[in-house]
């Protein structure tokens, strides 16, 4: 850290849990790197999950996209397809 600072090298605080991850080839990580005044929330994890969370749902569909406790799960189509949910 102090040899990043030293060198004017930017550093950005990133959150991350403790807990064991499964990465496999279904797997995608992703990263938003914002200003804090971009999104309008505070940059504590509590926070920037739902804001995260109402992003992704947008994007995936809130029918595919489910948020537990902190991390994000993405439905595959065929499992609404198979509970006649989506086409």
């Amino acid at each position: 850290v102090e040899a990043a600072e030293k060198n004017r090298v930017p550093m950005i605080r990133r959150y991350t849990g403790g807990g064991t991850v499964y990465i496999d080839h279904n797997v995608v990580f992703s990263s938003f790197i914002l200003d804090k005044t971009l999104c309008g929330v505070p940059p504590f994890p509590k926070e920037m999950m739902k804001w995260s969370g109402n992003f992704y749902g947008r994007v995936f569909g809130t029918e595919r996209f489910r948020q537990q406790a902190d991390d994000y799960a993405v439905l595959p189509r065929e499992s609404l397809v198979k509970r006649g949910q989506g086409g």
